[in-house]
């Protein structure tokens, strides 16, 4: 199963089947839970630690050229 089939799969367990009538679309989208994840994250920590966590690999780097810098 790909990683969209089972968000589809949790978004409709979880009740968000809400739809937008032009396009047809789910309201709910991987990209758009993902996206708000994001912005979340990067409230609450640092920018590059957001990164790190939806998976951009370039930010893993930077931030475990930082974690090694500090100790």
């Amino acid at each position: 199963m790909t990683e969209i089939e089972a968000f589809a799969r949790y978004r409709k367990r979880a009740g968000f089947t809400e739809k937008y009538q032009t396009t047809n679309r789910h309201h709910i989208t991987l990209h758009s839970f993902r996206s708000y994840f994001f912005t979340r994250a990067r409230r609450i920590h640092d920018t590059d630690v957001a990164h790190a966590l939806v998976g951009h690999i370039r930010y893993l780097d930077i931030l475990q050229r930082k974690h090694r810098g500090s100790f």
